[in-house]
């Protein structure tokens, strides 16, 4: 029963983290969408967006207005934030 349990938790946390993978790839696609229409020195670079991530959202919403890509990416990061909570709380209440 013991194992069962952990293996539980182990799933659920790895499917949180596995949300939040896929929000950080959509995340990723809306970078490639604002830098289309971008010279290349002006361009956003992936690997240093932490500082920008709500400018980057503005502007994606001001280029892309109907754009499904940003809510599916915060439902994404919230589900998968959500299960991640749940597996450690479980586990430290049942471990």
């Amino acid at each position: 029963m013991h194992w069962l349990f952990v293996g539980l938790l182990v799933t659920v946390f790895g499917a949180g983290t596995g949300l939040i993978f896929a929000a950080n790839k959509v995340f990723h696609t809306i970078i490639d969408e604002i830098n289309t229409n971008r010279p290349h020195d002006q361009q956003i670079d992936w690997l240093w967006t932490s500082g920008r991530y709500n400018e980057i959202l503005r502007r994606h919403a001001e280029l892309f207005p109907g754009s499904w890509k940003r809510r599916k990416m915060l439902a994404l990061s919230a589900v998968g934030i959500v299960l991640e909570i749940a597996a450690v709380l479980l586990g430290l209440i049942r471990g």
